[in-house]
């Protein structure tokens, strides 16, 4: 339950007075960026993990937080967590059913990481320097995942995206530009 009242939470527009009764039942809201207001924190969805770390409830929590990768915790930049946090899970859980969505994740993250290699990248900071000695591992690594994430769902709702990212980096362009980032831009 604490998995589907987070998905509600996440993407419900919640006013003051409703906020309050959301909070009664254990919901936090925070507020990380003044001009926006409190937000819903994600707490259910810490909590559901916390409470089955090793099943199938854990597992869906953390995709969760895949999808967001701000909700991941730790001392490095976005991009570094949801690298190294995918590969965990990956290596955890080679035989999910949600296999091909960490391959998904981590060729994007990939692909962040290489966007971060070229002059002029936007939101550097979010990710780190990323020297042009690097840029290839970070190619070849995104190139692989989407392979991976389309062998074993062809057919899925990111199999075109997939396709088309694969196919600008095997002819050596720049991947899409993601626009994203986790503080309060």
């Amino acid at each position: 339950m604490l998995f589907l009242a987070d998905l509600y939470l996440g993407r419900a527009a919640i006013d003051k007075a409703t906020q309050s009764q959301y909070e009664a039942l254990g919901a936090r809201f925070v507020t990380q960026c003044p001009n926006w207001g409190a937000g819903y924190s994600s707490n259910f969805l810490y909590e559901a993990e916390k409470l089955d770390p090793q099943g199938p409830i854990g597992e869906l929590a953390r995709l969760g937080m895949l999808a967001n990768p701000c909700l991941l915790k730790g001392d490095k930049p976005w991009a570094d967590l949801l690298l190294t946090q995918t590969r965990e899970l990956l290596q955890k859980y080679p035989e999910s059913k949600w296999a091909h969505v960490y391959h998904f994740a981590l060729g994007r993250a990939e692909e962040v990481k290489l966007a971060y290699s070229y002059t002029g990248a936007d939101d550097i900071d979010a990710s780190g320097p990323v020297t042009p000695a690097q840029a290839p591992g970070f190619r070849s690594g995104a190139i692989e995942q989407f392979r991976l994430f389309l062998k074993q769902d062809p057919d899925g709702a990111d199999a075109h995206f997939a396709w088309q990212e694969a196919w600008r980096l095997l002819a050596g362009l720049p991947p899409t530009r993601a626009s994203f980032g986790c503080g309060c831009e």
